[in-house]
């Protein structure tokens, strides 16, 4: 680590960044407004918590743009293990977060066609084009993303990440971690269980080595405390939808689900979800509906459409459609028996 990267890192995220983007969101907080050509007649304003989910977001990036040098550096997929890693003081990104904010942003395409001019066909997983392509290119909506000393893929959310992963282990000729996890159809078995624990205690001396020191158990078991409160308020801000009409609905979700998956054994996201519960619970209590002339309700599953979000809530909308769950948010809520 460096004395110079830390000095930068300090300044511009502790220092500069942090006060900025505290005063942004205090600023959004103190003069709410409804979105240009919102569909209030239709859709209830966006909630207020919204400000705080941009402020985390931003902070998270301007992290990572002046991690290197500072502190240890892993690429990770969204549904791995983190908290080994949070504990050893790594940040923390997530290629397939990041592949959602380029759709969000309208730059997945240009991103995805890098990589297919590189080589890499089509049919293969947008967001794992896309984050190619922004490897390969440099170019990112979030300014610059980190390099990392160290990849961590885990299978439970897909197999693609096991090939993806590789690419990324040979680009940056770093250490790549798999932890592969067995299908399960009802609750895990013990053997499934017992295959997973190895290989996350196997993972251990490599991160520790990576991060130069030895992993601190009590500092461990505090991070997964975090990590189990923070799924279980989004589980609870998730079976809300069950109230009529629903107070929030998975487009809500799909906006605010970053923190769960990008900060992950934080106090800053238990407060986060904290705070989101109780504003959706204000809404239950007034009898607010996110669609205002709710009619029916729908699951989504699988993926989210990233840059048709506003117009599918609003397309639905019209027809008093609320989409009130999804499997793929659903996913960060669930908990392993570890």
């Amino acid at each position: 680590m460096s004395l110079a990267a830390s000095l930068r890192y300090y300044w511009n995220v502790k220092v500069v960044g942090r006060a900025f983007l505290r005063w942004q969101r205090w600023n959004a907080e103190r003069h709410p407004r409804v979105p240009s050509k919102w569909r209030t007649d239709i859709l209830a304003p966006p909630l207020r918590i919204s400000a705080r989910t941009k402020e985390l977001i931003a902070m998270h990036y301007l992290e990572g743009r002046y991690a290197n040098g500072h502190r240890p550096v892993a690429w990770v997929t969204s549904g791995g293990p983190v908290e080994i890693l949070q504990a050893l003081g790594f940040y923390v990104l997530y290629p397939e977060n990041h592949g959602a904010l380029c759709g969000a942003r309208r730059v997945a395409v240009d991103l995805s066609t890098e990589a297919e001019n590189a080589g890499y066909s089509r049919d293969i997983c947008s967001y794992a084009r896309t984050d190619i392509g922004a490897m390969l290119s440099g170019k990112t909506p979030v300014g610059r993303l980190p390099k990392p000393d160290l990849l961590l893929a885990c299978t439970n959310i897909c197999q693609t990440v096991l090939f993806w992963y590789r690419v990324l282990a040979h680009h940056f000729n770093v250490p790549l971690v798999l932890i592969d996890t067995p299908f399960v159809y009802t609750d895990a078995p013990d053997h499934a269980i017992e295959y997973v624990k190895k290989q996350l205690e196997a993972s251990i001396p490599i991160a520790e080595q990576v991060a130069g020191r030895r992993l601190d158990y009590r500092r461990l078991k505090r991070v997964v405390q975090l990590s189990k409160d923070a799924s279980e308020l989004w589980l609870e801000i998730m079976g809300r939808g069950k109230h009529r009409p629903a107070p929030i609905s998975v487009f809500d979700q799909f906006i605010h689900m970053a923190p769960i998956v990008e900060m992950r054994g934080k106090k800053v996201t238990v407060d986060f979800y904290a705070a989101m519960l109780k504003e959706v619970d204000e809404r239950i209590a007034r009898g607010i509906g996110v669609v205002k002339n709710e009619r029916k309700r729908l699951l989504w599953d699988n993926l989210p459409i990233w840059y048709r979000l506003r117009y599918l809530s609003e397309y639905l909308g019209e027809h008093g459609v609320s989409v009130v769950a999804s499997t793929y948010t659903n996913a960060w809520g669930e908990l392993a028996p570890l």
